[in-house]
């Protein structure tokens, strides 16, 4: 979860200050550094770079939230959640009424 400070060209569903997501949706795959230190490139970690204060992502790797919602408790929905009921729905496909334990992924344990 993280506020967004600024927008570039172009982009008309946010603006600074909204509150959003980064989801693993679209990355930036043109071999380009947006970031710099003592004149090296730092290349994004998987098109988002999590792990930095700052980054710059496409427009579709965000999700926008109401600014309402805690970003301490909305932010397991970023990629915890999404990640592990992805893996549960698209692989096994488990149907209505059927139970499923699934290990290993992240916050999300059981489907039943």
């Amino acid at each position: 979860m993280r506020i967004v400070e600024s927008v570039g060209e172009g982009v008309k569903d946010l603006e600074p200050g909204d509150h959003v997501l980064l989801v693993f949706t679209v990355m930036i795959n043109d071999g380009k550094s947006r970031f710099s230190i003592n004149g090296k490139p730092i290349y994004l970690f998987v098109g988002t770079s999590t792990f930095s204060e700052y980054t710059v992502v496409h427009v579709g790797c965000l999700a926008k939230i109401n600014s309402a919602a805690p970003l301490d408790k909305v932010c397991i929905l970023s990629f915890g959640i999404s990640t592990g009921l992805g893996a549960t729905l698209n692989v096994p496909k488990p149907t209505k009424g059927s139970s499923v334990a699934i290990f290993g992924l992240g916050v999300v344990a059981f489907v039943d």
